[in-house]
Parts: C-alpha cells; sequence; structure tokens
C-alpha cells in the first residue's frame, strides 16, 4: 500500500511540474461538441513539426490532405492506413501533382489513430 502511495505521489508530482513549465501539450482530449478545438490542437501540431508527420488511420479522406498541408516546407508526410480506395487515391494523386507530396502505405497491423510528429526537442 505504502509503495502504491509513493508511486501515486510521484505521478501527481509530474503532473504539477508540467503544469508549472509552461510547454505546450503534446496530446490532449476532447469531448462531444469540441470538433473546432481538436481541429485546431491538430493543426497547431502539424504547423510545428520540423522533419516528418506520420498519421496512422484506417478511416483518412482528403480533409486529412488538407490538414497536412499545413506543414512548413521541407517536412514530410506519411499516411498508413488499412484501405485506400481508388477514389482517395485519385485525390492523393490530384493534391501530389499540386502540393508537396503525401506518401500513403497499406498498414494492416493497427486499428487506432495516432499521428506521430518529428521535431527538434526545445534545449
Amino acid at each position: 500500500m505504502k509503495q502504491h502511495q509513493e508511486v501515486t505521489d510521484k505521478r501527481i508530482d509530474e503532473v504539477f511540474k508540467r503544469l508549472d513549465a509552461d510547454i505546450p501539450p503534446m496530446q490532449d482530449i476532447f469531448y462531444g461538441g469540441q470538433v473546432f478545438d481538436a481541429y485546431r490542437f491538430a493543426s497547431d501540431l502539424i504547423r510545428k513539426a520540423k522533419q516528418a508527420v506520420v498519421l496512422i488511420d484506417n478511416y483518412v479522406d482528403d480533409t486529412v490532405l488538407t490538414l497536412l498541408d499545413k506543414r512548413k516546407k521541407g517536412v514530410s508526410a506519411t499516411i498508413y492506413t488499412q484501405c485506400v480506395s481508388s477514389q482517395f487515391q485519385l485525390g492523393v494523386d490530384r493534391h501530389n501533382d499540386q502540393y508537396p507530396p503525401i506518401e500513403i502505405k497499406r498498414f494492416n497491423k493497427g486499428m487506432t489513430v495516432s499521428c506521430s510528429l518529428t521535431m527538434k526537442c526545445p534545449t
């Protein structure tokens, strides 16, 4: 019991340290009706990427392409997804003809949505 309390205290201390550090969050929780807040949060994260944005999502559509276009020049973008419809592939091809390319790769091992940004850590 005492060991569990110590672990809990350390976790709480870590939460307070992060709150006091004024570091922008890398993840957040959004509730029903907070669609714009979630969109803005994702857009801000993509804008902060310095090397690459990797999205794992089995339910992508052309709106994701628009979102990934918010990345800085020179930042690559890759989407891993299970199913690539001919309509979505056509949209990707048309997008890549006009804008910095987004690479699409088939990924059959996951069912969750995940986004990874490669950034330089602040010193």
